[in-house]
């Protein structure tokens, strides 16, 4: 388990990403077998942006005073999280 610093530095570091990134996009694993979840991420990276699977409470708290805050606040609403949505994929152009 992780200590309190290292879960501080993990939001620190993705409250700063969060900060540049120009577009978000919040998806589900539901359905999504390995294969395509790896071609998926390859097919980001390509394209300089960044693939990131985090849960709900930590993209919730890292996209406070964050164009993303909004977003990230609806998707970690109760409701959704019943669902066990957390992934994230966070598209950045460079």
């Amino acid at each position: 388990m992780k200590k309190r610093s290292e879960k501080q530095q993990d939001l620190d570091k993705l409250k700063t990403e969060l900060a540049k990134v120009s577009t978000v996009i919040l998806s589900t694993f539901q359905g999504i077998t390995v294969e395509d979840d790896t071609k998926l991420r390859r097919a980001v990276q390509s394209v300089g942006g960044k693939y990131k699977v985090v849960k709900n409470t930590l993209a919730e708290r890292a996209g406070q005073g964050t164009p993303a805050e909004g977003l990230l606040k609806i998707s970690a609403a109760p409701t959704r999280s019943l669902t066990r949505n957390w992934i994230r994929w966070l598209l950045q152009k460079r």
